[in-house]
Parts: structure tokens; C-alpha cells; sequence
């Protein structure tokens, strides 16, 4: 129960951002102190293919600590990962796991309409700190929420992105508008 007040709190707190910006630091941020976890990635997917950070917690560096065949896997599998050996572990054989530490970790796709927008990445660096199903469980279930609540930031500010672009046009109508009725007053007086 307790896992499951720590969630509430976690997804309560996520929720409360309305800048998608700030929704990615709070997401991955939320998900380290929720399931205790010492480093973290928030990944999106690259239109030309491939992973971009979007954020990153903890003693880390570009492109060290995070197993592109980890995340391959996720997001080809559609599924959240758990291992707690992942440099013995058989579903990431790549090379990107020689850059990684000896500890446990819980990678996620986040997802939305069927198409895997990016991934949240955690782990511990310590061999003795293990994840538990229930960890993957809750984990997973915060992806999720946020990845919508995310989809939802980014829509908002979409929305109001138009809003302002239809307002601009708008008053440029208008402008324009009175600039014409003067130029036609103008010609109707002097006829």
C-alpha cells in the first residue's frame, strides 16, 4: 500500500506541471525519488532515428551510463524492462552494455497512439540494491500516466501556440481591413 501512496503522490505532483518542458525534468525526477534509484535518462526518439536526451539525473555523461541495446529493446519489444545483472543478461547483447556499471535497472518505452515517443531509464549503481517486480509494476504505471499527462503539456502548448498565431492574423486582418476602408473612403471623396 505504501508503493501505491508514493505513485498517488508521484502522479499528483507530475500533474500539477503544465510546461512540457518542466513536465520531462519533473517525469524522470519523480520517477528517481518514487523507486529510489540513483541515475536516470529521459530519452525521446530522434525523427532521423535514433535516441536524444531530454534530461538526465545523477553522475552522469552524454552517451555513458545509458545501453542504446537496452533501449533498442524497449521500444522494439514495446515493453518495460527490469534486470538486475544487465551485463549478464542475454536480451541486451549489444556493445553499448560495456559502458555500463554492474548495478540494476528499469528501463520503459513511453508510448502514445502506438508509436513509442522515447523511454525512461533508471538505475542503480550498487550490486546489493536489486529492483523488485513491484518496482517494474509501479514504474511501468508511472510511465505510462506521464507519458500521457507529457502528450497532454505538449497538445496544450500546441493549442495555445495556434491561439496566438490565429490572434496575430487576426489583428493583421483587421489592420488591413481598416486600411482598405480608408483607401476606399479616400477614392469616394475624391470622386
Amino acid at each position: 500500500i505504501r508503493g501505491m501512496e508514493l505513485l498517488q503522490r508521484s502522479t499528483e505532483k507530475l500533474l500539477r506541471e503544465l510546461d512540457s518542458d518542466a513536465m520531462v525534468k519533473g517525469l524522470l525526477e519523480e520517477s528517481l525519488r518514487l523507486l529510489h534509484g540513483d541515475r536516470g535518462f529521459l530519452v525521446m526518439a530522434a525523427k532521423e532515428g535514433g535516441w536524444r536526451t531530454a534530461h538526465r539525473v545523477g553522475d552522469v555523461q552524454e552517451g555513458i551510463g545509458l545501453s542504446r541495446s537496452i533501449l533498442d529493446y524497449v521500444a522494439r519489444e514495446r515493453t518495460a524492462v527490469l534486470s538486475n545483472n544487465p551485463l549478464g543478461d542475454p536480451r541486451f547483447g549489444g556493445m553499448s552494455l560495456v559502458e555500463l556499471h554492474r548495478g540494476s535497472l528499469l528501463c520503459a518505452p513511453m508510448e502514445d497512439e502506438g508509436e513509442i515517443h522515447g523511454a525512461l531509464y533508471l538505475d542503480r549503481e550498487s550490486e546489493g540494491r536489486p529492483f523488485s517486480r513491484f518496482d517494474l509494476a509501479v514504474f511501468q504505471a508511472f510511465v505510462r500516466l506521464g507519458s500521457m499527462a507529457l502528450r497532454q503539456a505538449m497538445l496544450n502548448r500546441r493549442a495555445l501556440s495556434q491561439a496566438e498565431q490565429q490572434g496575430e492574423l487576426l489583428r493583421l486582418r483587421t489592420g488591413y481591413q481598416r486600411e482598405a476602408d480608408r483607401h476606399g473612403e479616400l477614392l469616394a471623396a475624391m470622386a
